[in-house]
């Protein structure tokens, strides 16, 4: 999933800047989507159990 959205916001950005090619790897990298404040999925996942009280 990360790198799908990846790929697509790089391509918008070169859409909306008029660059041409697919060498969007080396225009945007993991620091170009820190800054635009892209969350990634990646990583390790703790589960917390959900306690309801009565």
């Amino acid at each position: 999933m990360d790198r799908y959205v990846h790929e697509r916001l790089a391509i918008f950005a070169c859409r909306k800047h008029g660059l041409k090619g697919r060498n969007w790897t080396t225009r945007f990298d993991g620091e170009w989507l820190t800054r635009l404040g892209v969350f990634r999925l990646s990583g390790n996942v703790h589960w917390v159990t959900a306690h309801a009280s009565r």
